[in-house]
């Protein structure tokens, strides 16, 4: 599967300095990530949005894990994220991006690390 969509995603959001100080990850993490050490951001492709001759739509989910004790840090960070897709036009290949529904979480996993999700429909040319 091609990262193309997920790197002009990854790169619109580290452009505003969102994704400094995090690991990023494509497609999927595992338990490992989950050890309390690291904060990371995962992209990976969350569906199909319909298409036409035109345009692609298509999903993008975007998962923030933060350490225990940065809870309200992460919840500012996918708040400014949200922000951001609201009010983006045309970025790097990408026609415009329409946030679906607004952050889920924080929630807390197993190991107490809080998590947030975000899906970001893309809608893009030739894709």
């Amino acid at each position: 599967m091609s990262n193309a969509l997920l790197d002009k995603v990854s790169a619109h959001i580290a452009a505003q300095g969102y994704e400094t100080g995090l690991t990023v990850k494509y497609h999927r993490y595992s338990d490992k990530d989950l050890d309390r050490k690291t904060d990371f951001i995962c992209y990976r492709r969350a569906g199909d949005g319909g298409s036409n001759v035109l345009l692609q739509a298509t999903d993008v989910n975007i998962v923030l894990v933060t350490s225990p004790d940065s809870v309200q840090t992460g919840d500012d960070l996918m708040t400014n994220i949200l922000k951001l897709f609201r009010n983006s036009t045309v970025q790097a290949g990408i026609v415009r991006f329409d946030p679906v529904g607004n952050v889920r979480g924080p929630r807390r996993l197993e190991n107490g690390r809080p998590l947030w999700e975000l899906t970001v429909r893309c809608y893009t040319e030739n894709e």
